[in-house]
């Protein structure tokens, strides 16, 4: 995906496709966090998994993370905000 002012807003999700979608992207950071974690694959230890959001203010953004974090152990999660950089 592009820029941010690149993105078609007209596009839409209906509520079944949007639960599927969500079920497989928490499936996939499952599984990737414990691979990296050492609990699936080879057992070795990997780097830490960071996932990135962005978006326009108030555009669902802590909504979708609690959502995608919410099947985790919350002891191996950490969400932190950045917000824009003062001159």
């Amino acid at each position: 995906m592009g820029r941010l002012d690149e993105l078609d807003l007209t596009l839409s999700l209906s509520k079944k496709e949007e639960a599927e979608r969500l079920k497989v992207a928490q499936k996939r950071l499952a599984a990737l966090r414990l691979t990296l974690g050492g609990k699936l694959g080879n057992s070795a230890l990997g780097p830490p998994l960071c996932v990135l959001f962005e978006g326009w203010d108030a555009s669902g953004k802590g909504g979708a993370i609690n959502r995608l974090v919410a099947p985790l152990d919350l002891r191996h999660v950490r969400v932190a905000q950045f917000s824009a950089p003062t001159p």
